[in-house]
């Protein structure tokens, strides 16, 4: 049960890392879409009704960049809580539980929203296997936990 919880958290770490490498690309994105389009001289009415756009675009790529990031920042620590865990350390299976639960929460929200836009086989199935790991990460957490808890009891 400890190795496959164990593979579950470095599966977890995997994919946060993947998740901070897609932010930075959508951070760098967003800023050269934004500056790109403030640095036209003299424009058009409608050229800056199209530079205002790609400016607002640009914005919303580095929200979305920064919101990814901090995403992929707590699911690494929560993927090396749960290596931790996996390798007999007290309390870790709990802490890495309750991170899992949270991280599991702000995936939901986090594919619900992303999906609002534009629904594609493949952002459905981005945000189910996102969602299914967190379940399935949460649900080993949880055994392993009651597991450490019984093996204090004796």
């Amino acid at each position: 049960m400890r190795k496959v919880f164990k593979v579950m958290s470095i599966i977890v770490i995997i994919f946060a890392v993947i998740t901070m490498i897609l932010s930075a690309v959508s951070l760098a994105g967003g800023i050269m879409l934004g500056s790109a389009s403030l640095t036209q001289p003299t424009l058009t009415e409608e050229e800056e009704s199209i530079a205002a756009l790609a400016f607002g675009m640009g914005a919303l790529a580095i929200v979305m960049g920064v919101i990814a990031l901090l995403q992929g920042l707590f699911n690494l620590l929560t993927g090396i809580m749960g290596v931790r865990g996996a390798n007999g350390e007290p309390r870790c299976a709990g802490k890495a539980k309750v991170m899992g639960i949270i991280s599991l929460v702000v995936a939901i929200v986090v594919n619900v929203y992303s999906l609002w836009g534009s629904v594609t086989f493949s952002s459905v199935c981005y945000a189910l296997f996102a969602i299914a790991l967190q379940l399935i990460f949460v649900y080993y957490a949880s055994k392993l936990q009651r597991e450490d808890a019984s093996t204090l009891e004796r």
